[in-house]
């Protein structure tokens, strides 16, 4: 297994301007549909009579598809050309969003039929994502990756903000509409991504003289980024981070739609709430250039942490539509830079060959509890009143700052860019 220190000596030189802006638009490209279906999707399961559990269950089965897949797609994206498996990961997802458009078009709403289509669409966003962390390396810079990160972090802040609007105000026009855009959106992702010429796979992939070397088993490749992952105290960290704060962030935001839903809001409202909270999220990642270099990472940390205990109690307490646009709007404010800080440190740190199962371990780790968010919002909006959300989420964010506090020192002193 490679050492730590070995991933800043075996990064690749960096990629031209040309691909990494056509790279950052295939990402845009595909997050603005799945952001618009996302909103879109619990807003279908409650109009066909399905209530706030079963809408929840349906989101939580497509993210927990991608979650369960993630794992074998770091191999995948790790061992194979991996522009071919973002193209064909995007075309399946059109396919899967197309279905999901032409069954609501015709009227044909079966819950089990759209559950399955979008936990196809969930596995091949899976595939997707683990190619574009492990070809994100090579269309950076090889120095001074912040800028370049956070210019990422603010592409999907926007589409943060103009997803969910645009898939409120389209669900009113046609309850098939935001599924389209879904779908086109992922066919544009797949041009865009084939036009990129930066050379995308693995150092590994092609051995001395071009020649392909012999690969170990699936299950080693798997075992090797995992155990990479939690063999490094720094990744470990990010890895509890992430796994909390998505947790919170997800029960947060579906709370915020179905409450809203339920309390008479029309779509196009919740989307506006939305579109309002995302407004925080790019205005934070626009202002990470000038606050990282103000502003040590341990402060960040510290001070985003407590801040989202008070945030995530407030938006668990209330109820009016106005307030949840204003806390979710403060809320995804200050995450952008704590999230550059800790993408940062963990490109730098693992080595090109294992940036595809790394970055799927960190999202499986990091993200998987997500998957729950949708069920377990569903079931308090159900089953529990706002005081008892609001004990809970600020017993799990304010555990979480405990922990980030203590552990903020991993991410000081910054290693410099390129250093041994």
């Amino acid at each position: 297994m490679t050492r730590p220190g070995a991933a800043r000596s075996s990064t690749r030189p960096g990629g031209s301007r040309r691909d990494f802006r056509r790279f950052w638009f295939a990402g845009a490209a595909d997050q603005l549909g799945s952001h618009a279906a996302a909103v879109a999707l619990p807003l279908l399961v409650l109009s066909a009579g399905g209530g706030p559990t079963v809408a929840g269950l349906t989101g939580t089965c497509a993210a927990g598809a991608q979650t369960l897949w993630s794992p074998a797609a770091g191999v995948l994206a790790d061992r194979y050309p991996r522009r071919r498996t973002m193209v064909l990961a995007a075309t399946v997802a059109a396919c899967s969003a197309a279905a999901v458009t032409v069954l609501v078009a015709l009227g044909r709403i079966s819950l089990p039929l759209i559950t399955a289509a979008t936990v196809l669409q969930g596995t091949a966003a899976a595939t997707y994502g683990a190619a574009a962390a492990g070809a994100a390396r090579a269309v950076l810079p090889e120095r001074d990756l912040e800028g370049p990160l956070a210019a990422l972090r603010a592409r999907d802040q926007a589409v943060q903000l103009v997803g969910p609007g645009l898939g409120g105000v389209l669900f009113q026009i046609g309850r098939w509409v935001p599924f389209l855009l879904d779908a086109v959106s992922c066919l544009v992702a797949a041009v865009c991504v084939r036009s990129v010429r930066s050379e995308l796979r693995p150092h590994e992939l092609t051995g001395a003289g071009g020649a392909r070397p012999a690969r170990a088993g699936f299950r080693r490749d798997l075992v090797e980024g995992l155990a990479f992952l939690f063999g490094s105290p720094l990744l470990r960290f990010v890895a509890v981070w992430s796994a909390g704060i998505n947790l919170v962030f997800g029960v947060l935001y579906y709370h915020v739609v179905l409450q809203a839903r339920l309390h008479g809001a029309s779509s196009a409202s919740i989307g506006l709430v939305l579109t309002i909270a995302g407004t925080g999220g790019l205005v934070g990642a626009l202002l990470v250039p000038v606050v990282l270099p103000r502003v040590r990472a341990g402060t960040i940390v510290r001070h985003t942490c407590w801040w989202t205990v008070v945030l995530s109690v407030a938006l668990a307490l209330t109820t009016s539509t106005v307030a949840y646009g204003f806390l979710l709007s403060s809320l995804f404010l200050v995450s952008p830079a704590l999230s550059v800080v800790f993408q940062t440190r963990t490109v730098l740190q693992t080595p090109d060959g294992l940036q595809g199962r790394v970055g799927t371990a960190l999202k499986t780790v990091g993200e998987g509890t997500a998957a729950l968010a949708p069920l377990l919002a569903g079931l308090l909006v159900e089953h529990c009143d706002g005081p008892g959300t609001a004990v809970l989420v600020g017993a799990l964010t304010a555990g979480l700052a405990c922990y980030s506090t203590r552990n903020a020192r991993l991410l000081e002193p910054r290693p410099p860019a390129g250093s041994h």
